[in-house]
């Protein structure tokens, strides 16, 4: 008898199981190996545990990109969300372009379109500044938008739900879908400000790091060794016009750039 309950509540969990949509599933899953974390912690201890954690995190952040990029299908199967996304990209694009020209410029001195490979490798790299940026955005817009999806579920006629929301259903598109919609606000919450967090952390790094990428790859991919004037052995040059050359020298202590004007006699 009691094997028989068991086996059928296992079969009812299996039944409701495979009736959650995706990311339901992702989450079912990541909530789970949380508390098999949380009891094997305190069994084992966390160190010996810390591999359910990462399974855990694995689940949970396979729900959050499942969730983004359904939101971005959302988005982009709508005509004025094309719009918004052609839009957002071209802003995305020229505020790339224009930070990656600043840093040309503050490195060198010069005219940074002399240095077109440059810009193109070092607005592909100050992506993460734009991914940063935008949850941000969306972290402060959740936090603007959480009061009021809680007011609106709070509400007790579905009728009215309706009148001020039009196109509003009443009949639940997913199973569960107050309880995923919470579940769902907690961890985008908390995921953006664990992003923000550590990228507060690693942001003087990563300029640094996009700093020394510029000089090294001017100095060896776009600058030359030879000049019509002659030039010190082992330092590089690019040429602006007017008779000047750009010349890069590499030492020890790195790069330093400096102008000097060139006429003639070449080495």
């Amino acid at each position: 008898m009691f094997r028989t309950a068991i086996r059928d509540v296992v079969a009812q969990m299996r039944k409701d199981y495979f009736q959650l949509q995706v990311n339901q599933r992702f989450y079912v899953n990541a909530i789970a190996m949380l508390i098999v974390f949380l009891l094997s912690s305190v069994v084992l201890g966390a160190q010996n545990a810390t591999g359910v954690l990462y399974i855990f995190l694995v689940f949970w952040i396979a729900a959050i990109c499942y969730d983004m990029i359904a939101s971005y299908k959302t988005i982009y199967e709508t005509v004025p969300g094309k719009g918004f996304l052609v839009l957002l990209f071209t802003l995305c694009t020229n505020f790339a372009i224009v930070l990656s020209s600043q840093l040309v410029n503050y490195i060198v001195g010069v005219d940074p379109s002399k240095f077109p490979h440059t810009i193109t490798l070092l607005s592909i790299l100050s992506i993460p500044f734009f991914i940063v940026a935008g949850i941000g955005i969306l972290y402060f817009v959740l936090l603007l938008v959480t009061p009021f999806l809680l007011m609106f579920h709070t509400l007790p006629d579905e009728k009215s739900k309706e009148v001020l929301f039009p196109g509003y259903s009443t009949r639940p598109s997913i199973p569960y879908q107050k309880t995923t919609l919470a579940v769902q606000i907690v961890s985008f919450a908390f995921f953006f400000g664990v992003v923000l967090f550590f990228s507060q952390k690693v942001a003087h790094s990563y300029e640094t790091f996009l700093t020394d990428f510029a000089r090294s790859f001017m100095y060896d991919w776009e600058m030359y060794p030879k000049a019509p004037c002659v030039i010190e052995q082992g330092s590089r040059a690019a040429f602006l016009g007017d008779e000047k050359i750009l010349v890069g020298v590499k030492s020890s202590t790195g790069i330093a750039f400096n102008i000097r004007e060139c006429r003639g006699g070449g080495n």
